[in-house]
């Protein structure tokens, strides 16, 4: 996969689906991710409250994530 360079795309797929690995069920229900394009991750929450939770939290976010997938792919998340 490294050889047909696909390998950054997969990175980008693998944190989409660990978003509710990394911040629990709890917060899961309220966000959640749904696509990730040049390092950003979007995610689509419920309610403004959450969204501004979330924005306290991103950097903590954004180094789980990080740490999860071995490497650098997720670099800003965008609630919405």
């Amino acid at each position: 996969m490294h050889d047909l360079g696909i390998q950054p795309k997969l990175h980008e797929y693998d944190a989409v689906m660990y978003w509710e690995e990394i911040v629990g069920d709890h917060i899961a229900k309220a966000a959640g991710a749904v696509k990730i394009t040049q390092g950003i991750l979007f995610v689509h929450v419920q309610t403004s409250t959450w969204r501004n939770e979330l924005l306290l939290r991103k950097q903590e976010i954004i180094a789980k994530l990080n740490e999860r997938l071995g490497n650098d792919t997720v670099k800003d998340i965008r609630f919405q």
